[in-house]
């Protein structure tokens, strides 16, 4: 079927798909993309650049942007709006929003320490954009490219723009942050778990090896001191105390009693329990660091988490309420969560000899619980990014159930109209019809790769084995040395010094001084893709030349300037 020219109805059936993607993303490259398949299903040829660029992308941008500007002369008031002016007020000579952006330069216990700070002052903003944000139908995508948005322009800037839409920016920018924020809490809390279970792993290893070497030496030393029983020139009346004298100044009375364990029972150093004991010595760094970040952030566990999650909230209400667990007794402790093959580790007999619980083993335990789960993704936080649940970004089921056939129509994709069998069905027959040609062409002798051989009514088939090809290059260059392109590049620059026509995005806004190691990287990446592109192109993938253009093609300003099209 062949193309067609674009008229304008298809350019008004252009602009409204590319409307309906602007919901879910503004970014002008997505946009295109999505121009680009609709035009490619609809067989139509893409209308020219200044078409594209301010009739459909560019209009669809100041559209979604009107909408929600309206949506906020609704929903903002007064007091909202004074509450994100105050995020221009200079405190220390610098805006409180600057102060805001500021990301941890590590995960360590200051900046962390840091970052909760910031919390603190973000918590308030927060809540405001999550009853704004709602309100105004604004995906995850479009939010976290709008809080881009407060970090490409600056805060001077921002406050300068006479728009509505830098309540936008501003609203997605406070709720994107705080997320971001509990991320580096969380990824702080695991990487500090993480170093305080290795820190314990490597003594009790340590411990280990030292244990085997004395327990080697004292073998062999228990071995003369059982000589002493068998020795003729030991005097049978000799008294038994001088005899364990003689052992004792052989081999140390505890030793050999470790010694002598080891004989009658084989069990020789517990790994695990020489871990627990470097852990109590660890306990004063571990609280001190683990507590408060544990006390930050609000956590949500799945069905099989129970127990842990009981574990969880009980600290996080003990430290709320600054007490430890030594000020709160035994049997209101939930213990569930201890694993069967670690509880002789965290109890030890009391003088009554009863079980008492070793609660800062205990307190470790539940951190790299917490820790494995996080990482599993079974226990979530809501004011993530990172940690959120798939639940989280997900259509409530209510509303999904209530609304499906609507939300599938407004896709335009007729595959999500075909019943599940009928597109089984159809898949099934293209699957067969390949088997069929594949089978057909072994058979005729096309497929040179595959010999088949018959013996009798027998046949079998095999993979030839490939020959050897001529090498790609010429043996001379096998002589010389390998250089890397990077060394390349930095050696023509030093030649023609082709680096300095490179300017920075934000012209004289920037801030950063330019890096060339950063600007090589990125261009010998742009050569590798641009090669797989070509290949792409050469075998047919013509996919490729749309998603190689999606950088190209600008979107036309909208009312706030224009500047974030380019970004």
């Amino acid at each position: 079927m062949r193309y067609r020219y674009v008229h304008a109805q298809e350019r008004q059936q252009a602009y409204q798909v590319v409307l309906q993607a602007a919901r879910i993303s503004p970014k002008p490259q997505y946009l295109l993309r999505i121009l680009l398949q609709f035009c490619a299903s609809e067989r139509m040829i893409l209308p020219a650049y200044t078409t594209v660029q301010e009739n459909i992308i560019g209009k669809a941008i100041t559209a979604e942007e009107n909408r929600l500007v309206d949506l906020l002369h609704t929903h903002l008031t007064f007091q909202d709006r004074a509450a994100l002016a105050g995020l221009f007020e200079k405190r220390d000579g610098r805006y409180r929003l600057t102060y805001l952006q500021q990301a941890p330069k590590d995960l360590g216990h200051s900046q962390l320490r840091q970052e909760r700070d910031r919390g603190a002052e973000l918590l308030p903003f927060y809540e405001l954009a999550t009853r704004i944000l709602p309100c105004l139908a604004i995906s995850h995508e479009g939010i976290a490219y709008y809080a881009s948005l407060v970090g490409y322009y600056t805060a001077t800037r921002l406050n300068e723009l006479d728009s509505w839409m830098v309540y936008v920016y501003m609203l997605c920018f406070l709720q994107h942050r705080y997320r971001r924020l509990h991320d580096h809490l969380l990824t702080g809390f695991v990487q500090a778990v993480k170093g305080y279970r290795d820190e314990a792993t490597a003594a009790a290893e340590t411990q280990s090896a030292a244990y085997r070497v004395t327990l080697t030496q004292d073998l062999v030393r228990a071995g003369v001191v059982l000589q002493l029983f068998t020795d003729d020139q030991v005097p049978p009346e000799l008294p038994f105390t001088t005899l364990q004298e003689r052992a004792f100044a052989l081999l140390e009375r505890e030793r050999l009693i470790h010694t002598a364990t080891y004989i009658t029972t084989g069990v020789g150093c517990d790994e695990t329990a020489c871990f627990w004991q470097a852990i109590d010595t660890m306990a004063r760094r571990f609280k001190g660091r683990l507590r408060p970040l544990l006390s930050g952030v609000r956590l949500t566990g799945s069905q099989g988490q129970r127990a842990l999650m009981e574990a969880v909230t009980f600290l996080q209400d003990l430290f709320a309420r600054d007490r430890s667990l030594s000020q709160v007794h035994a049997h209101t402790i939930p213990t569930r969560c201890i694993p069967v093959h670690l509880k002789r580790y965290l109890y030890t007999r009391s003088a009554e000899g009863s079980p008492q619980l070793l609660r800062d083993r205990y307190e470790f335990l539940v951190y790299q619980l917490l820790r494995a789960a996080l990482e599993a993704g079974d226990v979530f936080c809501r004011q993530s990014v990172r940690f959120r649940s798939i639940e989280d970004d997900l259509i409530p089921s209510a509303e999904w159930n209530e609304r499906k056939a609507e939300y599938l129509a407004e896709t335009q994709l007729p595959i999500f109209q075909q019943p599940i069998t009928e597109h089984l069905t159809v898949l099934e027959q293209d699957l067969e019809a390949q088997f069929a040609r594949v089978n057909g062409r072994i058979a005729a002798g096309d497929n040179l790769a595959v010999q088949v051989t018959q013996r009798g009514t027998t046949r079998r088939w095999t993979l030839q084995t490939p020959t050897v090809r001529d090498p790609i290059n010429h043996a001379l260059f096998e002589r010389l040395p390998q250089v890397a392109l990077n060394d390349v590049l930095a050696l023509v620059d030093t030649r023609c010094a082709f680096m300095d026509a490179f300017e920075h995005v934000l012209g004289r806004y920037s801030h950063q001084a330019r890096d060339d190691r950063v600007l090589r990287a990125c261009l010998i990446g742009l050569g590798h893709q641009s090669r797989a592109l070509s290949h792409g192109r050469k075998l047919g993938h013509h996919h490729a030349d749309a998603g190689a253009c999606l950088g190209e093609l600008p979107a036309r300003g909208n009312r706030t300037g224009g500047e974030h099209a380019d970004h």
